[in-house]
């Protein structure tokens, strides 16, 4: 049967459309639409995956397309160059827009230390900030006046009124999905101040990081993407270009792949604070903890069980010291290990460095939560206590908000290093 050469059903059952002579059961010449196809085999997979043809140009265009991520953030992406009481230096950052409303405003992201520091017990802004301005290529003195920061989660929004409303793809944007450990991630950035704009890939070796030595205390991504000095403030984008961290810090001794910053829970939940430009420039909102502790090896943990426990939960951060500033003081203790909290509405974050398991720091952003209860390994026994939150950064010396440090001390650069 043939229709206007449009649906061919041939004698053998084989069905044409659009196909004058079909030599297969359907044959189709066009685009077919479904809003699912079911196969009852793999066969149809097994097929294009040993199709050389399909495989090549399938990777041809994955392969293109991450390419092209550089093609589509190098203009937001800009190396700032500060002055620090006369002393110069560079660092990187990068435009972003959370709406239409704010193109205007030119917000430009980076690492709080690339623009903030702790000198003879004062918090210093830098002097001088040059940043270049992608709509002519030209750098622009920005006013110092336009920086707000979050100390703890290294991370400074900056207002440098470059007018992007008629250029709006030029900022990058936050993601809107979660980033998993596993993922490909890039940073662009300045590596040692060698090339101005410079992409390296890799992976999330951990997309919930928590520091071993409680410095870097919030939430953060531990990626495998090559950073050093000078790729402090460089945007975290997954495949799509959307940030999804801030690079921060890396370890010492050359290991380039060893780095990481905050995630996008943390970005999200400070930037919604730096967003409105709050009067005393940084993120007072923030919940003070004001503890000093470290991840516990096994066998640190099984000593402060009873002595007949060989076998317990791979869980806790050991607190090694408290300030009489924290909302903990005179209910947890020094050598105690804080095993877990419960919100009000249920919610449960164990303390660890397994993946279901977060770093104290995330307590830090429980804007609208006062009273929690955690669980504590305490004395040789597990204990349940109260604990209201109700201390945050205003109440404290805005020396105590500081890159890569928890509220107490000033961690000195052993093992760790400000990029």
């Amino acid at each position: 049967m043939n229709e206007n050469n449009n649906f061919v059903i041939q004698s053998n059952g084989n069905i044409g459309i659009g196909i004058d002579i079909p030599i297969e059961k359907l044959e189709v010449n066009g685009i077919i639409k479904a809003d699912n196809i079911i196969f009852n085999t793999n066969a149809f997979e097994n097929n294009l995956a040993t199709n050389s043809t399909f495989v090549n140009k399938l990777y041809d265009t994955i392969h293109d397309e991450q390419i092209n991520i550089y093609d589509s953030i190098k203009y937001a992406c800009s190396t700032l160059y500060a002055t620090f009481n006369q002393t110069n230096f560079s660092g990187s950052g990068c435009f972003i827009t959370l709406n239409e409303n704010d193109l205007k405003y030119g917000l430009f992201i980076t690492a709080a230390h690339c623009v903030m520091t702790i000198i003879n017990n004062n918090v210093e802004i830098i002097n001088t900030l040059y940043i270049t301005n992608p709509l002519n290529d030209k750098w622009q003195l920005i006013d110092t006046n336009n920086i707000y920061y979050d100390g703890i989660a290294d991370v400074a929004l900056i207002k440098t009124n470059i007018d992007f409303i008629n250029n709006p793809s030029i900022p990058l944007k936050l993601s809107t999905r979660t980033p998993k450990t596993g993922d490909i991630c890039y940073i662009c950035g300045n590596p040692g101040g060698f090339d101005n704009i410079s992409l390296s890939q890799g992976f999330i070796r951990d997309a919930n990081f928590t520091d071993n030595d409680g410095y870097q205390i919030v939430e953060s991504l531990f990626i495998t993407s090559p950073g050093i000095e000078g790729n402090s403030g460089s945007p975290i984008v997954n495949y799509n270009g959307e940030i999804i961290g801030i690079f921060t810090f890396g370890y010492g001794d050359g290991l380039e792949t060893f780095g990481g910053g905050l995630n996008l829970n943390t970005l999200q939940k400070t930037i919604k604070i730096l967003y409105t430009f709050p009067n005393n420039g940084r993120n007072t909102l923030k919940k003070y903890l004001g503890m000093k502790w470290f991840v516990p090896t096994p066998f640190l943990l099984q000593s402060l069980y009873v002595s007949s426990v060989n076998t317990f939960e791979n869980v806790g951060l050991y607190i090694e010291h408290i300030s009489t500033e924290s909302p903990f003081y005179n209910i947890v203790k020094s050598g105690d290990v804080i095993l877990s909290a419960v919100l009000p509405d249920n919610t449960v974050y164990k303390f660890g460095v397994l993946s279901n398991q977060y770093t104290l720091g995330i307590l830090c952003y429980l804007y609208d939560i006062n009273i929690i209860q955690i669980n504590i390994l305490s004395n040789k026994k597990i204990i349940t206590l109260s604990v209201n939150l109700n201390i945050t950064y205003n109440d404290v010396s805005a020396t105590l908000d500081a890159p890569l440090d928890g509220g107490l001390i000033k961690k000195k650069l052993i093992k760790k290093i400000n990029n």
